[in-house]
């Protein structure tokens, strides 16, 4: 990190990582639901990350802008293997990517709004807006688990003492119309993946140092909605409505995730 003044600094740095596949992935197969195979040849993914950023810090708000580019190697994905012919079920199984980057930018501020605006002591905001996109280096297609854009905007208070707190909370999604197969023809095609936004309520109360009491609302307006990972593989016939409920698997609510 290097100080360009009391206020702003920029910061970087350089990373590895490593993650081994699980013992389930490896060695054990389900059939609740959707199969999910086994792939007993997974390797550990390997990654090289990379991060850039400036950040702004006074009494009244701290906003930070940085840029990531993390670098995979055997990089663990799922895979579609299709339908079972017996049980008519969706097959999955755990694949390495061999070379796979995931890039982006994020934008995050958290904001005091008793010292900036002048409301009642203890009242802040926080808002996050972050953009990725990843591509399998091999193939040049878009990976499948990453959704492009995502914020969160909240709104927040603590009391003075700190032993109690609201939080309302609100993410929001894009919309993920780039899927791997992106070639396939049109009936085959995967479901478009709808935006969507959510509001959560959480609440805390510490009655003491060593003890902290949580509790929250997810999904307060009940919000019919679908995480992209959910849609992946789904295909539908075109001209349907968005969001598309084509095939049962796609007719699902998940509402009060």
């Amino acid at each position: 990190m290097y100080h360009l003044s009391q206020q702003y600094s920029v910061f970087g740095q350089v990373s590895q990582g490593f993650k081994a596949p699980t013992v389930h992935d490896l060695y054990y197969t389900y059939n609740q639901g959707a199969i999910i195979k086994a792939n007993p040849n997974l390797k550990s993914e390997r990654s090289t990350s990379y991060e850039l950023g400036f950040r702004s810090q006074s009494k009244a708000a701290t906003y930070e802008l940085v840029g990531f580019y993390n670098q995979y190697t055997d990089f663990i994905s799922s895979k579609d293997l299709g339908t079972d012919p017996e049980s008519g079920k969706d097959v999955y199984t755990m694949v390495n990517l061999d070379n796979v980057d995931i890039r982006g930018v994020e934008f995050s501020t958290n904001v005091a709004l008793d010292e900036l605006l002048g409301a009642p002591q203890g009242l802040y905001s926080r808002f996050s807006l972050t953009y990725t996109d990843g591509e399998d280096k091999k193939t040049g297609e878009q990976l499948d688990t990453v959704t492009p854009v995502r914020s969160v905007f909240a709104v927040g208070y603590d009391n003075v003492e700190n032993n109690w707190g609201l939080l309302s909370s609100v993410t929001m999604a894009s919309r993920k119309t780039d899927w791997q197969d992106n070639d396939a023809d049109a009936d085959n095609k995967n479901v478009d993946a709808p935006g969507y936004a959510v509001v959560d309520l959480t609440a805390y109360y510490r009655p003491m140092n060593d003890l902290t009491l949580r509790a929250g609302l997810f999904n307060a307006f009940d919000t019919k909605y679908w995480l992209h990972d959910d849609l992946r593989s789904k295909s539908v016939k075109p001209g349907s409505m968005s969001p598309k409920t084509t095939t049962s698997t796609l007719n699902q609510d998940v509402t009060g995730r």
